[in-house]
């Protein structure tokens, strides 16, 4: 059974125009960009339902950029979690 990290961001927090019909975000975790996922969405709240499985029962950073109307990557936010043995 895959780990899963429920994560819920708004999107103005990075810098997203409310009035764009979609978005594109992309997300990656500890500073490895090799674990960068992305995606589209057209809701303003953002629900992520990311793997961890892969990532060592610690502490941890999820780093996400949305782009904006204009096409430019907003500066990445980070969150941080722990990632605990036996918890999904």
């Amino acid at each position: 059974m895959q780990k899963k990290l429920l994560v819920a961001l708004l999107a103005c927090l990075q810098g997203t125009a409310w009035g764009q019909a979609a978005y594109e975000y992309r997300y990656w975790f500890d500073g490895d960009e090799s674990t960068q996922q992305s995606g589209t969405s057209l809701e303003k709240t953002l629900k992520l339902d990311a793997d961890v499985s892969a990532l060592g029962c610690s502490m941890h950073t999820l780093h996400i950029q949305v782009k904006d109307s204009n096409g430019v990557w907003g500066s990445p936010q980070t969150r941080f979690f722990t990632r605990v043995p036996g918890k999904t």
